[in-house]
């Protein structure tokens, strides 16, 4: 692994100097980033449960309110290329966090009292972009203070507009109950992603210094590579079936334990193999899996009339294990191809 006081081309100022740093001013910075970050799925978490009655309350069709939810995952997705570009061009960190909790906050009091759907779409844009910030910004700030850092798929997009829709009319709860069932997936996220990290450290310590180098922290994604076809298969064809309630929030909290566990450490990774510019990185994997979601939430509606529930996540497994398959390519010759490169330049 590249040492992380050589310096180099297109390298980022700190956030603040590493040498002169105390363990306190890190807490202090870690704790704050964390607060920070929290903003994003919050923002996701207290809209998803509540698409029905944005439905009725602006008298808006099926399709406005999907096309609301894709807007913003696309924004989401897309704003931090601008974020993680400038960020690591310029090292202004700080200023760019100032800016992104600005634009987050004047546009969910926009949000609060918007009179239409159209409104509330531009506003519900314009804070995708602030928060969209968070999550790029944070791995490189972090980078900046640690050695280390430590996002969602398709299907975790799907889950968003699935679970009101369904839960709600498959099996009559209530607008409140819609949202604790979104604990669940909550739940998996948090614990996949402090086990991801800390079994992706594990995984690590156990070669020595001259021969870690970032694609051993790959080892550790095996296991939800696995786990989470299997979880979300079920899923789907639990909920296909009308089974007891119970057994499709059982396999949404595994599928999404093992979402975030990979997710934590292919996060890691990227950080790992791209340190001078880890915001970028992270901005461009956010875009990517962003605009996929975004687009195929356009498309739920007509999917999951005409194929159901169960068969559209045996579609969306097939895709994951299609994407696994370059996680394997990645192992096998990312660090040749990374030699390779910084050799060309």
């Amino acid at each position: 692994m590249p040492n992380r006081s050589e310096a180099s081309i297109g390298s980022t100022k700190p956030l603040i100097d590493k040498d002169n740093s105390t363990q306190r001013m890190n807490h202090l910075i870690l704790i704050i980033i964390s607060s920070t970050s929290v903003l994003s799925p919050i923002s996701n978490s207290i809209y998803y449960p509540a698409i029905m009655n944005i439905r009725e309350y602006f008298q808006t069709t099926k399709s406005m309110v999907n096309a609301l939810t894709a807007l913003f995952t696309l924004f989401f997705g897309s704003a931090p290329l601008i974020w993680g570009s400038y960020s690591d061009t310029f090292g202004q960190r700080r200023k760019s966090y100032l800016i992104a909790i600005t634009i987050s906050t004047f546009s969910s009091i926009v949000c609060l009292v918007s009179p239409n759907i159209w409104l509330l779409m531009f506003a519900r844009t314009l804070q995708a972009c602030g928060l969209a910030a968070m999550n790029c910004l944070s791995a490189s700030v972090i980078s900046d203070v640690y050695t280390h850092t430590g996002n969602i798929w398709l299907m975790t997009f799907t889950n968003y507009i699935i679970i009101p829709r369904v839960f709600s009319s498959q099996y009559h709860i209530s607008t409140s109950m819609v949202g604790l069932i979104f604990l669940a997936p909550g739940i998996g996220f948090m614990i996949g992603s402090m086990i991801g990290g800390k079994y992706s450290d594990y995984i690590v310590s156990k070669f020595i210094s001259n021969e870690i180098y970032p694609e051993v922290r790959l080892k550790g994604v095996w296991f939800s590579c696995i786990l989470v076809p299997i979880a979300f298969l079920a899923y789907g064809w639990f909920l296909q079936l009308n089974a007891k309630i119970y057994w499709p929030i059982i396999f949404i909290f595994i599928g999404s334990f093992g979402t975030l566990f990979t997710v934590s450490i292919l996060s890691i990774y990227l950080v790992d193999s791209h340190q001078d510019n880890c915001a970028s990185v992270i901005a461009l994997s956010d875009c990517v899996s962003s605009l996929i979601g975004g687009l195929f939430q356009l498309l739920l509606s007509p999917l999951q009339n005409s194929l159901g529930i169960g068969w559209i996540f045996t579609l969306l497994i097939a895709i994951n294990l299609s994407c696994s398959l370059l996680i394997v390519i990645v192992y096998l010759r990312g660090n040749s191809w990374r030699i390779k490169y910084n050799t060309f330049i």
